[in-house]
């Protein structure tokens, strides 16, 4: 189990430093409960337009 809980803290770093490098441009969504239900989802988000409000 440490070994999971391990995987869990680096992919929380990683998809921390992402989404806050380029939250802007690119954001990345994941439902990371759904994943310790074994349901994984992620979706992805980006801009269209250079007119921001």
């Amino acid at each position: 189990m440490k070994t999971g809980r391990r995987v869990i803290a680096i992919l929380f770093f990683i998809l921390g430093s992402i989404s806050s490098g380029y939250s802007q441009r690119v954001a990345i969504k994941t439902n990371t409960l759904g994943w310790l239900t074994a349901s994984p989802n992620i979706e992805g988000e980006f801009v269209l337009s250079s007119i921001s409000r």
